[in-house]
């Protein structure tokens, strides 16, 4: 199980996120209920510190816009490095 400390997550307005991923309603309808029934998120979404993109936490994103949230707590890596990688 991964854990965050409080200095890796930070809250960031949610319209500078940018969610690329198709959501499956029926999981965001479950996670949602779940978020409410915790009063809350239980882990931030990953996002690209540069762009801004949503590598983690589609549905939490979906959530959040229902929810009309302004601010959603992500954790940011660096995924624009100037590296190829090859598979």
């Amino acid at each position: 199980m991964v854990m965050w400390d409080e200095v890796d997550v930070q809250l960031v307005p949610l319209e500078w996120l940018k969610p690329h991923e198709e959501i499956k309603p029926r999981n965001r309808d479950k996670l949602l209920e779940m978020t409410k029934r915790w009063g809350g998120y239980t882990k931030p979404l990953i996002v690209d510190k540069v762009t801004g993109a949503i590598l983690d936490g589609h549905h939490r994103h979906s959530i959040a816009s229902e929810l009309n949230l302004a601010q959603i707590p992500v954790s940011y890596t660096h995924l624009t490095l100037p590296t190829i990688l090859l598979v």
